[in-house]
């Protein structure tokens, strides 16, 4: 029995790590989106239309900004 509730303890700090990772990589991806796209030589409305997108959209906004909106 307290094998098992290592184990869990394990898994869930295990899990918390993770996510924490996952925080910090997707804050720096869409930081570096939302600066190259803001100093790109795209017009205002796009500015503001993929900001949004990498805003409420976070990890894929980014991700289809760098394929679909980078020129």
């Amino acid at each position: 029995m307290l094998y098992a509730d290592l184990f869990l303890n394990l898994l869930g700090t295990l899990n918390g790590a993770t996510s924490g990772i996952f925080s910090l990589l997707w804050a720096a991806l869409a930081i570096y989106a939302l600066y190259t796209l803001w100093t790109s030589a795209a017009d205002s409305t796009a500015k503001v239309l993929w900001s949004l997108g990498i805003f409420f959209f976070p990890f894929i906004g980014a991700i289809l900004y760098f394929v679909l909106g980078r020129k």
